[in-house]
């Protein structure tokens, strides 16, 4: 009964009702001052027409023909960006098993002879580096109607960029054998050395040039890979590669450091205690499998508890939270705006109706002082009284800060009262209204918790002091940029087919990639961030809205590395990053390590906050300080 009443809950006029006859406490009792595949599925289409043949240029580069390969490779035409130099083409990483790695490289806007060189690498694993090219930081954008526009914000303004579909199946990357896929990290390195190394004969004037390896969520793990295989290989290298440092995004490094995912959703208030505990559970089964190296079941329990990519039926995740966008948990949220009621109300017309004549318009800070010593004490005795005998409604808007779900879920969990028990362990519910997720319920005697969505509790205090970011009560005050999706449909026109020489070759999925790096998806590639941290500047960089890869689960993984600078990363300050006059996020830097963490954005942080994104890459290749 209380299951399919509470999955029927109504909406506002209803709810009112609801309140009839109950008290409506706003939460300032107790108050004081995967895989990790977040990348849409690529819609193939039928080849049509004449769209040339693959070129592929390594037998033109071990032939020595080095002008020849660079004229084939130039990119054609493509409408909108007629004046964006680029060249494209498959380099052969294995002729065993024709094993083709596709680049799509962009020539720096300005100072090429000198501008740092770039890798970006997508995650899913399998996902096509031409989400990034097109979705976060290359030069343009697909519009609606397939026409390519510029980009504000776009790396290559500064940087020469190589867009590697890695590892070989991704994208137009292709092997023709399935031992040709990689199964670790040490062979998507391999492939990816192999490929630069050909690379820099082609451009042989960029060898020279700083290059730093940046990516976003798997390539967490691909960005060490690449980095420890340049690192050990390039002492006897004939081409060597003059690495200065790398950007991971989002980055899945460390599974077992990173299995906090019970804890953090607790603090977002998307699940309640009890549900942290079935998190924690299937944490530590996760953990147990990693520790006896049974990679494959550790998949499956990560698997469960929040991917769901081999299991029909939902995740823990999704089951307990009703959401499936889990890499950023306020997709489509809007620009909080503010209002100008405070004039009208002052306004003489306004004043004259309604009866105020000219009274101050006071602002609060007289009732406020008042009332300071009221603040830290508590209500406590008189609710856990009232509980007995009247309905009790609690309710938490999601993006508070102030006065916060888990705050508001602590001091409910200390009442004493007739049905404290029953609290504890009852359930949480969807709160719909219509075909909304409103929020989520929980029932106890004449007790009811509601976490309502996207609302928030607006109040004052000081932490601007420590933050420098005034809005505490929603920290997305700007939602940024939006991503476009139409990349993947235009990749594989024919006339873009033509003119990038990849001729009818297959714009591949990503599953047959996940499904040979399944047991590559728990294993670590810590130790080889501990030894390139030595020797390499190193920027990992978190959105503070994702949620696969979240910025406490790095955090967790940073502060386990076994370094130079460990200890003293530990006790570091963090600091402010501004971007002109926008607080942009926040960060910490020891030895070669940056941290930092980008406001308002999500899993894929150049296309969330485009601007930032290319002052966090600018400052990784000048060695800038972010503070």
């Amino acid at each position: 009964m209380m299951a399919s009443y509470i999955s029927d809950i109504p909406g506002p006029l209803k709810l009112i009702n609801f309140f009839v006859h109950c008290i409506i406490i706003s939460s300032f009792f107790n108050a004081g001052l995967c895989f990790l595949n977040v990348y849409p599925k690529v819609r193939q289409i039928p080849v049509t027409g004449d769209p040339g043949e693959p070129l592929f240029l390594t037998p033109l580069i071990e032939a020595g023909n080095i002008n020849e390969a660079k004229k084939a490779s130039r990119v054609g035409v493509l409408e909108g960006a007629e004046h964006i130099e680029s060249y494209s083409g498959y380099i052969t990483v294995n002729k065993s098993f024709n094993s083709n790695l596709f680049f799509w490289f962009f020539p720096a806007e300005s100072n090429y002879n000198t501008a740092p060189v770039i890798v970006w690498l997508q995650g899913g694993p399998g996902a096509s580096s031409l989400f990034g090219l097109f979705e976060e930081n290359g030069p343009f954008y697909v519009s609606k109607k397939y026409v390519l526009k510029r980009r504000k914000y776009s790396w290559t303004s500064s940087n020469s960029v190589i867009y590697i579909d890695n590892p070989v199946g991704t994208g137009f990357s292709f092997t023709e054998s399935d031992s040709g896929y990689a199964r670790n990290e040490t062979a998507v390195g391999n492939d990816l050395y192999t490929a630069l190394q050909q690379f820099f004969l082609l451009f042989p004037e960029l060898q020279k040039n700083d290059f730093y390896i940046t990516g976003e969520s798997y390539a967490g793990k691909y960005v060490p890979a690449l980095g420890y295989a340049i690192h050990t290989k390039n002492p006897t290298a004939s081409v060597k590669i003059n690495m200065q440092g790398m950007a991971i995004g989002n980055g899945l490094s460390d599974p077992e450091h990173m299995l906090h995912y019970g804890d953090y959703l607790y603090q977002l208030g998307l699940i309640d205690l009890n549900a942290r505990e079935i998190f924690h559970k299937q944490e530590n089964l996760t953990r147990s499998y990693i520790e006896e190296k049974n990679w494959n079941k550790a998949f499956e329990a990560f698997d469960l508890l929040l991917n769901g990519d081999i299991y029909s039926y939902g995740t823990l995740f999704y089951n307990l939270t009703g959401m499936k966008n889990y890499f950023n948990y306020i997709s489509g949220n809007k620009t909080q705006k503010g209002g100008n009621s405070d004039i009208y109300v002052q306004l003489e017309k306004v004043r004259r109706a309604i009866h105020v004549g000219n009274s101050t318009y006071n602002n609060g800070n007289v009732v406020e002082l008042h009332l300071k010593d009221d603040v830290l004490q508590s209500v406590k005795p008189w609710i856990e009284e009232l509980l007995e005998s009247h309905r009790i409604v609690v309710y938490n808007g999601q993006l508070d800060i102030i006065v916060a779900y888990p705050l508001t879920v602590s001091y409910l969990q200390a009442l004493n009262w007739s049905a404290a028990a029953s609290y504890k362990t009852a359930l949480r519910y969807k709160w719909h209204v219509g075909n909304e997720l409103a929020g989520f319920v929980k029932h106890a005697g004449h007790l009811t918790e509601v976490l309502a969505w996207n609302l928030l509790f607006d109040s004052k205090n000081g932490f601007f002091n420590l933050t420098g970011f005034d809005n505490y009560y929603n920290y997305l005050h700007d939602r940024g940029s939006s991503l476009n999706g139409s990349y993947d449909i235009f990749v594989q026109k024919t006339s873009t087919r033509k003119a990038i020489h990849v001729g009818n070759s297959t714009f591949h999925t990503i599953d047959k990639v996940q499904n040979f790096l399944r047991e590559d998806f728990a294993q670590s590639v810590k130790p080889w961030v501990e030894e390139l941290l030595e020797s390499y500047r190193m920027v990992v960089y978190n959105g503070q809205l994702d949620i696969v890869v979240a910025y406490p689960l790095t955090l967790t993984y940073l502060q386990a590395l076994q370094w130079s600078g460990a200890a003293l990363y530990k006790t570091a300050p963090r600091y402010k990053w501004q971007v002109g006059h926008d607080l942009a996020g926040f960060t910490k830097t020891v030895g070669k390590l940056t941290e930092v963490l980008v406001r308002d954005a999500g899993h894929m942080v150049p296309g969330d906050q485009p601007k930032w994104a290319l002052d966090l890459i600018y400052r990784l290749t000048t060695n800038k300080p972010f503070h």
